[in-house]
């Protein structure tokens, strides 16, 4: 028999709208456990309550119920099936729960309780044995062992709030909304007059019924089976991070190719009930051209998913479904302002009709230069219902590079935060011909008298036509662009990206699908709103995910940020990721020795893990057994950097060191790569834990395909691909050919597994004078694995062998030095520099020779300089994104290349 919590459900953890896409949803794991979470919050439980928990599951769902009522508080859980019981109890025991628990095996209407001392009664599976009678006796019982004031919630189809202050009575309908899913259709349980009823709870009249349940008796359909497997795959990989080795063994023995999903003993019958929405014809089939080498993943056709989805419909589904949740939060500090879903689209709503008021029209560009505050996000936003393209140029541009975006863009408004921003820009604008407005956040900074300037404030005066806001919204198409993007240069001009709602919809649910999140996910944003990565990540993610994003204007304050935060999901560069090392390096040096062996040891177990993982090849039971029960000596160090939380860790933008993701991985901290282009609306190809490699870039996302030249290099196509390049006129160049294949630039390849590796960008391999072709990058990650070294250049295009130029990081210089027992002070004195002592230019010369070791006698590094650093931006070797600037580092750098080259 089919319970409550296996009907079948259209699950939309990221856009609550429609059945177009689907999930498998299973009481007995986590699938459904946050959106319980969030429903017991409603229901009034609070940490440091003592809870009954009438029918506790198998364990996973207690695990999360510790969690919320946390140390201090206690659950007495009871339930009917022996097995339940006993595992929860078997987990208690294994001190996997933070706050104690008591379990008993009862008929809840028979068991008794010594006296009324539980704050809050959650009562759930055990509901549908229950006629009315027997109902309404088990709610008086779970009542009477409640303390006055105190909270009874029932989870049913036909669920009841009953506290003693007035409440929702269907708390149910506020389920869906909060799940962000949408009911199917489970003949067991529902008759269609309560279908009906709870829709309209739920606020979803006009839905049609797609979603069908899928019985054991029923044959599955091809597609409906390849999406099947592809979810027990992917909850196999859960079950094994959290060491649920009876749902791990479960679900991968699911999804085995050879596994009969038609068996009458399998999935369903076990309460596994797959919920599948309309499956369009030729789903999981896709043409491939003739030489394309890595298929696109197969998720039941992500791409239907973002039919109908803007950004500016999401908003509004935002505003409407959770409008109380945080939307934006300004730093960490006493003074950090939050801003809800509801306010952030009131904004929205009065600064476009501000922005209208000033001219701006559908199709034109709006520049924005402002640090990361809500009022930028409200400016992307605004311009985005107009229907105008916003465009954030990078701080660290020079007046010359700002007139050509200004000159290219033809912008017809700019918006700037203050003063600062109003002298670099005042030469800019006084030579931009059809601007019509500058505005300016701070109304102190506006010119007196020059009618061209006006108050951000003043744009907010006057009430918004409400239903002319909605209009705008409406007007809005997957197809619509949405915003330009401006490459960093490296080869030329830079170039106006111009992207589609649909590329950041489908960016933020490929995204989603892939690397599940918690819902409301949490999210730091420290990158420059001009890279596409802060773009997708930081604006149009959370509106798909109706997440909350805390803003981190200055790089230094981002360690203490995560920390705040402890954020859900995080990408950093690089750079980013090598400076978190080097700080768990430095907490790690300063644990006591006995503490220090557990630790290490614990480190070992699991980069071993790591690395099996990341050949392919299975964790041996024994093994992941250790994993598990050595992660408590992690967890505090990972809590010490802000991310014990994080289930997603990106990487992207350049290659990072290996030495760099086995050290983090040794934490429990698995970060993933990815790759991409501004062109591919960020991340075309995603790293996922069931398919990396060290040095690869992951698989084709749902709907990408990627193929080689017969040069190497790769090119991309699908939905994440980008409209188009703006024209000065405001039309559009094709960024594909008449195929729809975008060339990437860069060299790459694809393995066996399907994963992708990217070798160099196609413009920046080293041809030697005897005409050997080789990739710096690769050489590059080699040098750059020492905590000492922040950047490597390799060089020796056409010249006889190669060399590298090397700069010292200085903000790892003193753990490292304290490391091999030097007084981090003594490294520099009034006359000599770090780089110049011998104990640090003797561990870089190692450093050179380790790399050497693993390199072909050509790509060895024949000689190298140590520079001091830090090379940046503004010192002119880094590109904005932190990129680096070859041309630039072979300009600046000159004299000290040629100097290792002398005498040639």
């Amino acid at each position: 028999m089919l319970t409550d919590d296996h009907a079948a459900w259209g699950h939309t953890s990221s856009t609550g709208l429609g059945f177009t896409h689907h999930t498998i949803v299973d009481a007995h794991f986590r699938a459904c456990e946050e959106p319980y979470l969030a429903l017991l919050a409603r229901a009034g439980l609070r940490p440091g309550q003592h809870v009954l928990d009438a029918g506790c599951g198998p364990g996973d769902f207690l695990l999360h119920l510790a969690e919320l009522v946390g140390p201090g508080g206690r659950i007495t859980a009871v339930d009917l099936a022996e097995e339940n019981a006993a595992l929860a109890a078997q987990r208690t025991a294994a001190g996997r729960l933070p706050c104690p628990v008591e379990v008993r095996t009862a008929d809840l209407l028979a068991l008794p309780f010594p006296d009324d001392s539980f704050d809050a009664a959650w009562c759930a599976n055990t509901v549908q044995y229950l006629d009315d009678e027997e109902l309404g006796a088990a709610l008086a019982e779970l009542r009477r062992v409640v303390r006055p004031g105190g909270t009874v919630a029932v989870k049913d189809l036909d669920a009841h709030l009953i506290t003693a202050r007035p409440a929702d009575p269907y708390l149910f309908a506020d389920f869906f909304r909060t799940a962000g899913a949408r009911p199917g259709y489970a003949r067991q349980l529902l008759r269609t007059r309560e279908l009906h009823r709870h829709l309209r709870l739920a606020g979803l009249t006009g839905v049609r019924r797609q979603a069908v349940l899928i019985e054991h008796h029923a044959p599955l359909t091809p597609a409906a089976a390849g999406f099947y497997k592809a979810a027990c795959a992917r909850l196999a990989s859960q079950a094994l991070s959290l060491g649920l080795d009876d749902e791990w063994r479960r679900f991968a023995d699911r999804a085995a190719p050879d596994h009969p999903l038609d068996d009458p003993d399998g999935y369903v019958s076990e309460g596994n009930v797959l919920a599948v929405g309309t499956v369009p014809a030729g789903t999981g089939t896709t043409k491939e051209p003739a030489v394309t080498t890595a298929p696109p993943t197969d998720l039941s056709d992500l791409s239907a998913a973002t039919d109908g989805l803007t950004i500016t419909g999401l908003l509004r589904r935002n505003a409407r479904d959770f409008p109380d949740h945080p939307a934006l939060t300004g730093g960490t500090g006493p003074g950090a302002v939050t801003w809800t879903w509801s306010r952030l689209r009131a904004e929205t709503a009065a600064l476009a009709h501000g922005l209208a008021g000033l001219g701006l029209a559908r199709g034109e560009r709006v520049l924005i230069a402002m640090s990361k505050r809500p009022e930028h996000w409200a400016a992307d936003l605004a311009a985005i219902h107009l229907g105008a393209l916003a465009c954030t140029p990078y701080d660290t541009l020079s007046t010359e590079q700002l007139r050509f975006i200004a000159r290219h863009s033809a912008a017809t408004v700019v918006l700037l935060e203050d003063e600062e921003q109003l002298r670099r820009w005042r030469p800019v604008v006084e030579e931009m011909d059809g601007l019509r407005a500058v505005v300016l956040v701070d109304a102190d900074a506006v010119p007196a008298d020059e009618a061209l300037y006006v108050a951000y404030a003043d744009l907010l005066r006057q009430l918004p036509d409400a239903q002319a806001f909605e209009e705008l919204t409406d007007a809005a198409t997957p197809d619509t662009p949405l915003t330009v993007v401006y490459t960093s240069g490296t080869t030329g001009d830079p170039k106006g990206v111009v992207i589609s709602h649909r590329n950041a919809v489908h960016e933020s649910l490929m995204q989603g699908r892939l690397l599940p999140v918690p819902p409301h996910p949490r999210t730091v944003a420290h990158l420059p709103l001009a890279h596409i990565a802060e773009r997708a990540l930081g604006i149009y993610m959370p509106v798909v995910t109706a997440g909350h994003v805390t803003l981190c204007e200055d790089p230094a304050q981002l360690p203490q940020t995560l920390r705040a935060v402890r954020p859900h999901a995080f990408f950093g560069v690089p750079r980013v990721w090598e400076k978190l090392a080097v700080a768990a390096r430095a907490l790690l040096a300063e644990l006591p020795p006995e503490r220090a062996g557990a630790v290490e040891r614990a480190r070992e177990t699991a980069v071993e893990v790591h690395r099996l993982r990341s050949a392919g090849l299975d964790v041996p039971a024994e093994l992941a057994a250790r994993r598990t029960e050595s992660d408590a000596l992690l967890r505090p160090v990972r809590a010490a950097l802000g991310l014990d939380e994080c289930h997603r860790a990106l990487s992207g933008a350049a290659p990072i060191p290996t030495a760099v993701l086995e050290f983090l991985a040794g934490l429990g901290i698995s970060v993933y790569e990815v790759w991409g282009l501004s062109e591919t609306t960020g991340a075309a190809t995603v790293s996922t834990p069931e398919a990396f490699a060290l040095g690869a870039v992951g698989r084709p996302g749902p709907g990408v395909e990627v193929r080689t030249g017969a040069d190497g290099e790769l090119f991309l196509r699908g939905p994440v691909v980008c409209a188009g390049y703006l024209r000065p006129d405001g039309g559009l160049d094709p960024a594909t050919d008449a195929e729809g294949w975008l060339p990437t630039g860069d060299v790459g390849a694809v393995d066996g597994r399907g994963l992708v590796t990217v070798t160099d960008r196609k413009k920046e391999l080293i041809i030697t004078s005897g005409g050997k072709n080789i990739a710096p990058t690769a050489i590059e990650s080699l040098l750059r694995a020492h905590p000492l070294i922040a950047q490597a250049v390799a060089v020796g295009d056409r010249r006889r062998y190669v060399t590298a130029l090397l700069v010292l990081d200085e903000e790892a210089l003193p753990t490292w030095a304290r490391a091999n027992g030097l007084d981090p002070a003594e490294l520099a004195t009034a006359t000599a520099r770090p780089v110049d002592h011998p104990a640090v230019r003797a561990a870089v010369a190692q450093a050179v020779a380790e790399a050497n070791a693993s390199l072909a006698r050509v790509e060895q590094v024949k000689k190298h300089r140590l520079l001091p650093g830090p090379w940046t931006p503004e010192s002119g070797e880094l590109t904005p994104k932190l990129s680096l600037r070859r041309s630039a580092v072979a300009e600046l750098h000159a004299d000290v290349i040629e100097s290792m080259y002398a005498g040639d």
